[in-house]
């Protein structure tokens, strides 16, 4: 064979090198500093999942009874119990809907990991016969999601009463979909919420709503740590700069649904229930300077108040909630 005839065989042969060493040293090198293909978190309890996707939502509770194991051996199942409009049951009322009391929120005002009537809602319902406590509280929403499920129902006719947004300051992250927010969702995707809708502040300050958006997971990154990896680079790229908007979106997020409330003639106020980071004195400013009302039932989430091998609020804390919401009852539907 001519130098003419082996030069391109030596080229080929000289990249293909080139590529395999590459490769090798991108897969190679990131495994020795422990990084690792993509992986599910597994369900450690085997709970099906009690949620189904929604085009505007997300997602929404799935309707049915469910008899779940206990989080720690020995301990007792919980019963929960999903209505067909997607709200958790509070045990039921003889009240019509003009005197309806609405929950908005996350899994701290749905009650995830309790049983129906360790939930505060139920405990509201079961105290105060005369109205018609709806939970609609759903596990990993934001306020940008609670104000699209208070969208809805104020929708309906009649309105309910009253409308109470279950708050805690994690939903900042929520309503921005963060890095962090988006990928560990995806983590946990048996659970059935993934892909959630945000909101972002555009050019002159004004909140531009985006629809249900999913972590990106690209083919072969649960097999190639470079895939991985190039992916992660991805999506932080796609959500660069949504963590430093998550403060004032979500305050003017509040401030739309005390607005809404208002163009329906409805009661609203925020139930302040899990203040993290010393941001609670931040957001009681903000609520007297917009002249939304609230109720400060912040409490602080000890170990003594948390549930055993799962880690949300326990029903010992539901019961003090129910307390602090019943008191601000009267105030709230004017009596």
């Amino acid at each position: 064979m001519t130098k003419e005839r082996r030069r391109p065989a030596v080229v080929v042969a000289v990249i293909a090198t080139w590529l395999l060493a590459s490769f090798a040293i991108a897969e190679g090198v990131p495994r020795v500093f422990g990084r690792q293909p993509w992986r599910y978190k597994e369900n450690p309890h085997h709970e099906p999942a009690l949620h189904e996707p929604d085009p505007v939502l997300g997602w929404v509770s799935k309707p049915g009874h469910y008899v779940l194991p206990p989080h720690l051996a020995g301990g007792p199942s919980r019963e929960v119990t999903i209505l067909p409009d997607h709200s958790r049951t509070t045990g039921g009322s003889v009240a019509t809907a003009s005197d309806g009391v609405v929950f908005v929120g996350c899994s701290v005002t749905n009650g995830y990991g309790l049983s129906d009537d360790d939930t505060f809602a139920w405990k509201i319902q079961h105290s105060h016969p005369e109205l018609a406590v709806v939970n609609f509280g759903t596990p990993a929403y934001g306020t940008f999601q609670s104000l699209l499920r208070m969208e809805q129902v104020l929708e309906e006719t009649p309105p309910p009463r009253l409308v109470l947004y279950g708050f805690i300051t994690q939903h900042e992250a929520r309503n921005v979909a963060t890095y962090d927010w988006l990928r560990g969702l995806a983590l946990t995707a048996q659970r059935g919420h993934v892909a959630p809708p945000y909101v972002t502040l555009a050019a002159g300050e004004t909140l531009v709503r985006h629809p249900p958006e999913a972590f990106s997971i690209w083919p072969l990154a649960d097999r190639l740590v470079s895939v991985r990896m190039a992916d992660d680079a991805y999506m932080h790229l796609l959500t660069y700069g949504r963590g430093g908007q998550s403060v004032e979106v979500t305050k003017r997020l509040i401030g739309e649904m005390s607005d809404l409330a208002g163009r329906h003639g409805v009661g609203f106020a925020v139930v302040f229930l899990v203040a993290l980071d010393d941001k609670k004195d931040g957001y009681i400013r903000y609520f007297h300077e917009r002249g939304v009302p609230y109720l400060d039932c912040v409490r602080p989430l000890t170990e003594e108040n948390r549930i055993p091998g799962e880690g949300h609020p326990n029903g010992a804390l539901n019961s003090v909630w129910a307390q602090c919401i019943s008191d601000g009852l009267p105030r709230l539907l004017g009596r």
